[in-house]
This record gives C-alpha cells, sequence and structure tokens, in this order.
C-alpha cells in the first residue's frame, strides 16, 4: 500500500519539479508552521498552490523568459481552475474570492496565448494577476507562507506596480535584468 502512494506523488513532483525548486522558500516555511488562513485546509492549500505557480510566472518575468512565462501562465490557469471549482463548493468563499480568482485566470489564459515577442504585454496582464492574488490572500488573511508585496515605482512608465515575492529580496518582474533590484518591500504577510 506504501508504494501506491509513493507513484502518484512522484509523478507530481517531476511533473512539477519546476514549481519545486522556485518555491522551495514556500516550502521551508510550510515545513516549519502550516499555512492558515480563514479558509479550511483544503481551501488553503488550494490558496497555496495558486501562490507557488504564480511565484513560477513571477520568476521567468524576471528572467524575460517568455517561453517560461507562458508556461507557467498555463500552469497557473489550471490551479486557479482548481481553486475556482473549491471556491463555488461553497457559496460564502465564492463571494469572497471568485471575482478575483476568474481575473486571475483570465490574465493567465491571456498571457498563455501571447507570443514570446510580446513580453511587455506579458507584464500588463502580470500586475493584473498579482493585484487580484495580494487582495485574495489579504482577504482570506494568509498567514505562514512567507509572502512579500513588493513595488516598483518605475514601472508602466512610473505609473508603478506590485506583485509578490517568496523572499524579501527585491527582483523586479516588470523590468528583468535591466532593472533588477528597481522596488521595495511594501508589505509581508506573515
Amino acid at each position: 500500500m506504501k508504494n501506491l502512494f509513493s507513484i502518484p506523488f512522484l509523478i507530481f513532483l517531476f511533473s512539477c519539479n519546476n514549481s519545486y525548486e522556485n518555491a522551495s522558500t514556500v516550502v521551508k516555511e510550510i515545513q516549519n508552521q502550516p499555512p492558515t488562513s480563514k479558509l479550511n485546509e483544503d481551501g488553503t492549500m488550494k490558496m497555496v498552490n495558486v501562490l507557488i505557480k504564480y511565484y513560477d510566472l513571477k520568476n521567468a518575468l524576471v528572467k524575460t523568459d517568455a517561453i517560461e512565462a507562458t508556461i507557467a501562465a498555463e500552469k497557473l490557469t489550471l490551479i486557479t481552475t482548481d481553486a475556482q471549482v473549491f471556491s463555488a463548493s461553497d457559496s460564502v468563499v465564492n463571494s469572497f474570492i471568485g471575482l478575483n480568482l476568474d481575473s486571475i485566470k483570465n490574465a493567465s489564459l491571456d498571457i498563455s496565448s501571447l507570443s514570446p515577442s510580446d513580453m511587455e504585454l506579458m507584464r500588463a496582464k502580470f500586475e493584473t494577476i498579482s493585484n487580484n492574488l495580494y487582495s485574495i490572500l489579504k482577504k482570506v488573511e494568509l498567514k505562514n507562507a512567507n509572502v512579500y508585496h513588493e513595488f516598483c515605482p518605475m514601472a508602466f512608465s512610473n505609473k508603478g506596480a506590485f506583485w509578490l515575492s517568496e523572499e524579501s529580496d527585491v527582483k523586479n518582474p516588470y523590468f528583468g535584468s535591466k532593472m533588477l533590484s528597481c522596488g521595495k518591500v511594501f508589505d509581508s504577510l506573515k
């Protein structure tokens, strides 16, 4: 019986190994103290899974890797759909975060369908995802997941833009290597 459980785990691990590596900081925090929120345990883990896939997208944009960003956006779309199914099963939760999940899913779908030459449009859609995910995490009061809310005042012609990070070191997804450390930690959810 033990082997039956390890095979699905290995399949999951190898199919998602990129997410596993990129989210190592989140995983370490979870091992020390499990994440908590206003949602039940299943709902909290669904939000953590969305956050991990979000970090994959953010990290691809930091590297200015459009191919990796489109793949990460596809995975974020799938995991957001899973969170939507959970959300729809509870009318209170759905009214709480349903519209934000819809916005995340739609912007992720948009990114996944863009050409690799559309990096700036990907980053604009990413801002929508960032703002909606932060709104969800604040609403559900996610704790123990190591989330930093960061801000770059120069993004989008000095309009400024926020993003979430798994670390306090600023790595700007709106400029990538052009201005990697432009920005500051604005807030954190611990």
